[in-house]
Formats: C-alpha cells, sequence, structure tokens
C-alpha cells in the first residue's frame, strides 16, 4: 500500500542520523587540523557502499522488488549489534549528558539552536541548498530512467555504482591532493562550482 511507502521514508527521516553521528563520532577522536582528510575517507567508504549497495540490491530484485529491503534491513540490525557492543564511547563521561529530556528530542529546538550559532548558519544554508538537489536526483533517477529507457534495477544499480566509484575516486585520491594545496572553503567552491558544471 502506498502509505506503508510514505511510512518508511518517514521512519527513515526521523531515524537517518547515521552520517551525522558518524561525523561527529570521528569529531570527537580526531585533532581538528586531520579532521578534513578523515572526513573524506568516511566519504570515501560510503562511496563503497554506494558501489556495494545498488548493484547488490540490483541482482537481489530477481528474487522480488522486497528481497534488497530485507538484506538492507539484516544489514542495518549487525551494524546495531556491532556498534552496541564493539564501538567505545567517544566523549569523556564529563562532557556527555546525565538524561536526554523531550525538549532536546524536539528537531524544531535543535534547528533553532542550530541556527543560533551564526558561523554554523551560513553552513547549514549552504548545505541544505547542496543536498536538496542531490538527494532529489537519488530519489528520482530510477524512476526517470525506467520510464525513459526501460532500464531493469541491476542497469539502474550499476549506475548508482559508477556514483559510488566517483566517490570513492575524489574523497580518497583527489581530495588529500587538493588539501596540501586549497583550503577548506576553497575546496568546498571547487566541489560545488564542479557539481553545478556536472
Amino acid at each position: 500500500a502506498l502509505w506503508v511507502l510514505f511510512a518508511g521514508r518517514i521512519i527513515e527521516g526521523i531515524t537517518g542520523g547515521s552520517i551525522g553521528t558518524i561525523f561527529a563520532y570521528f569529531a570527537d577522536i580526531i585533532p581538528a587540523e586531520q579532521r578534513t582528510k578523515y572526513f573524506g575517507w568516511v566519504s570515501a567508504v560510503v562511496g563503497v557502499g554506494t558501489v556495494i549497495g545498488p548493484t547488490l540490491g540490483g541482482l537481489l530484485a530477481k528474487f522480488g522488488y522486497s528481497a534488497p529491503m530485507y538484506f538492507g534491513a539484516v544489514i542495518t540490525l549487525v551494524n546495531v549489534i556491532y556498534g552496541f557492543f564493539f564501538m567505545p564511547e567517544s566523549l569523556k563521561k564529563n562532557n556527555r549528558l546525565k538524561e536526554i529530556t523531550f525538549v532536546r528530542l524536539n528537531p524544531f529546538t535543535q534547528l533553532a539552536n542550530l541556527l543560533s550559532m551564526k558561523n554554523l548558519r551560513r553552513l547549514l544554508v549552504s548545505a541544505f541548498l547542496l543536498w536538496v538537489p542531490n538527494g532529489s536526483l537519488q530519489a528520482v533517477l530510477s524512476q526517470f530512467t525506467m520510464d525513459t529507457f526501460s532500464w531493469k534495477p541491476a542497469l539502474i544499480g550499476l549506475m548508482f555504482s559508477i556514483m559510488g566509484v566517483q566517490d570513492i575516486i575524489s574523497q580518497g585520491f583527489i581530495m588529500p591532493k587538493l588539501l596540501k594545496k586549497l583550503n577548506d572553503k576553497q575546496i568546498a567552491i571547487l566541489g560545488m562550482v564542479s557539481e553545478i558544471i556536472g
């Protein structure tokens, strides 16, 4: 039913803090001068997932369109178990919250707190303007290729895998070279201009 699709997307949106949490974890354990490099590596690892995931999903779709979903759920469960039992806490005890109140769980309160920080506000607006079209591309591209070119799931998975390879190349090989010649702001501008051209 269509409502199940929307319910799934709502749950995914509410619980979709994995990337932000990973970056926060790295920010806790890595010195400030090395963070850009390590964040690039994390993005490259995401690229590896983008290569493997859609390709595997496209192949699993031969067993039914729900098969990739169940497989993804199992992988997520394994990840939760690993994180719970094996990942050490990144914050020292004096930096941790003693309790989490309902006010802290309110996303609008959190957003208002973030937007109150002047330097962060501009970055968040830039990120929003960057990720809305990026997310839209991922959301509609599969349907577009099916409707326009009659692509099958395996071919769509391959297309997303190619995007993942590009992530690995840009974050794992190009970024370290750029970090030696440009600062973070220049790299961000170069990245956005390149995306516009692309």
